[in-house]
């Protein structure tokens, strides 16, 4: 097992920016989007970070699904963008993409 309490979709990627292995994931039961780092894809990880809160939901929901999308990564890794999405109703949601970079 790499690490538990994992809510949904995670991504884990290599980051010559900051010189170790991202995974980006949603909060659990929260409308945060989290990050911890390794220095290898196994591990082993750091206490999660949040990265930002995303937009709120309707009452009783959550943001889920969060994860980075390493292939729109820009400035050798400097700047990542991560997806989620948003409930807004029955059945129906939105994606978005944040961009997030690194000092």
């Amino acid at each position: 097992m790499i690490f538990s309490f994992i809510p949904g979709d995670v991504s884990i990627s290599g980051n010559p920016w900051l010189k170790s292995w991202p995974a980006v994931h949603s909060g659990f039961f929260a409308n945060t989007i989290q990050m911890r780092t390794a220095p290898a894809p196994q591990g082993p990880w750091s206490d999660p970070v949040t990265m930002f809160t995303g937009a709120d939901p309707p009452s009783g929901s959550n943001d889920y699904a969060g994860k980075e999308q390493p292939h729109l990564a820009a400035d050798g890794g400097q700047r990542i963008y991560v997806t989620y999405h948003q409930p807004t109703g029955f059945l129906s949601g939105r994606i978005h993409l944040v961009e997030v970079a690194f000092k």
